[in-house]
């Protein structure tokens, strides 16, 4: 709110996945007030069917008496409803005529799910039309009414893109998403002016809205060195080829049996359909009632299976690319990892079925598989809370884990390169403190917490994307030099500056 009094109208809020972002939208409709007496409706835009359904139900539940209604693919909205939830699939494609229906001066916000879909084409064609009538009137006016929206009847403008053409209505748009950026690199400033909020995950599991986390890998001997990516992943056929094996799903299942049979709710992420099969079979081979969902499911069975798992009438649940997103599982307890992955934003995805809170739910147990990845770098549950990859939580609560991890480190510098906490313990009763006297000059060079170790020589701990990695910079007589050693590769690179204030430029010419 204090964002659009500062004239932020395209807003963006990054909030973790299970963090309630429908109920916080939910709740942002009724704060909105319109900009002017015409301008009193919402359209919600939504690319999955159960999103469409929980933003109906979640808006309706905190919007008491407000007309809701849903437009999406045989369902027509209500030209009087003053809630619109639509899939972007059917009012953002081109030349829908379903678009044109709705005059932008009548809106006053506009509200995307899952916002990082929406530098999209569909999408930039709805927050065009509602957003920015300069634009499309010039559109307009180079190409033609026709050429632009589809034919119109005997050539007349329709009333809703005579809005558009001598209106700049002062619609809001606002996109919640739990990572602020697309899995293609593709960035989101063309949609958004503004990261308006964020919260890190391990802050709302301290608050206690999340449920705890605890960490258990199992180490297969798969290995995903010559694997072929693109920029975000792995390519899915050859990654499925090679992990869908006998060897590694048995050993997954034996895993599991140790670990997690008592819990209530499992699920699984396997890597396609199937991969999805066998894990099925494999599960059943050992006496484990297991069901699936993909793709391919028809909606109605897919309906009862959710269902019966809501209820815990069967333990165990696989999928490939079905519940990452708009899915609300609360009760799993369970989530297994087999499906390696490179990408934050999908990992995140399937983090999030386990981070909502239930009844009786103590915590959730993510069995992270962890094949050899080589130069490969890989997203794993100990890299959402700032470890190397293949750190071992060993069935910790891994908040607590990565607390004491940063605590033995201030004993121990050299902590940095255990894998475990049992590892790091061992190797912080050898004394190597840090000196934390404050440097003047490092301070005014740059904000970044940089800890000085020894004399004349700092060390800078980071939190990358994909892999783990530390900065140090040290004097060599009377040029500094800037290490940057990659923990998942194992290799060094070295940079020397002239001065100290060459300090600066090497973190950011690293990062």
């Amino acid at each position: 709110m204090k964002a659009i009094k500062r004239g932020v109208r395209r807003q963006i809020v990054s909030l973790p996945v299970a963090s309630g972002k429908t109920v916080i939208f939910a709740n942002l409709i009724k704060r909105i007030k319109p900009p002017n007496p015409k301008a009193t409706r919402t359209l919600v835009l939504a690319h999955r069917e159960e999103l469409i359904h929980q933003a109906v139900r979640i808006i309706g539940i905190y919007n008491p008496g407000v007309k809701i209604s849903i437009e999406q693919g045989i369902n027509v909205a209500e030209e009087q409803a003053e809630i619109v939830v639509a899939s972007v699939q059917s009012i953002g494609r081109e030349n829908s005529s379903r678009l044109l229906k709705y005059d932008p001066s009548e809106f006053k916000l506009v509200i995307i799910d899952e916002a990082h879909h929406a530098s999209a084409t569909t999408y930039r064609r709805v927050i065009d039309h509602f957003l920015q009538p300069t634009n499309k009137q010039q559109e307009i006016s180079s190409h033609g009414v026709n050429s632009f929206f589809g034919r119109t009847k005997d050539n007349v403008i329709p009333s809703t893109v005579q809005s558009i053409i001598s209106n700049d209505n002062q619609c809001i748009l606002w996109g919640c998403t739990a990572t602020a950026k697309r899995s293609d690199g593709i960035g989101l400033s063309s949609a958004f002016q503004e990261l308006t909020y964020h919260i890190p995950l391990e802050e709302l599991m301290k608050q206690g809205w999340l449920a705890p986390l605890r960490g258990q890998i199992i180490r297969t001997n798969t290995s995903l060195e010559d694997i072929s990516t693109t920029s975000e992943d792995f390519i899915l056929a050859v990654l499925s080829q090679r992990i869908n094996t006998t060897v590694r799903n048995q050993q997954i299942v034996d895993e599991w049996m140790r670990l997690a049979k008592d819990r209530k709710s499992t699920l699984a992420f396997a890597a396609d359909v199937q991969h999805v099969l066998d894990m099925v079979a494999t599960f059943e081979k050992c006496g484990i009632e297991a069901k699936y969902v993909t793709a391919e499911t028809p909606s109605d069975i897919r309906a009862q299976i959710v269902s019966d798992f809501k209820a815990g009438n069967f333990p165990v649940l696989v999928n490939c690319g079905v519940f990452t997103e708009g899915t609300d599982l609360p009760n799993v307890d369970c989530v297994i990892m087999g499906r390696p992955t490179r990408s934050w934003v999908l990992f995140q995805q399937m983090l999030g079925r386990g981070l909502r809170r239930f009844e009786n739910k103590l915590d959730c147990l993510v069995l992270d598989v962890v094949d050899n990845f080589g130069s490969n770098s890989i997203v794993t549950l100990p890299c959402v809370f700032g470890l190397p990859p293949d750190f071992d939580f060993k069935g910790m609560n891994a908040s607590e884990a990565c607390s004491e991890m940063q605590h033995l480190f201030m004993k121990n510098i050299n902590t940095i390169h255990c894998r475990s906490v049992d590892d790091a313990r061992l190797a912080s009763l050898h004394s190597s403190s840090i000196d934390y006297t404050e440097d003047p000059e490092i301070q005014h060079i740059t904000d970044l917490q940089w800890l000085k170790v020894g004399d004349q020589r700092w060390f800078l701990p980071l939190k990358p994307s994909t892999i783990p990695a530390t900065l140090t910079i040290k004097p060599t007589g009377r040029r500094y030099v800037a290490r940057l050693h990659n923990e998942s590769k194992k290799k060094t690179h070295n940079r020397s500056y002239n001065c100290r204030r060459g300090v600066a430029s090497a973190v950011f010419s690293f990062l």
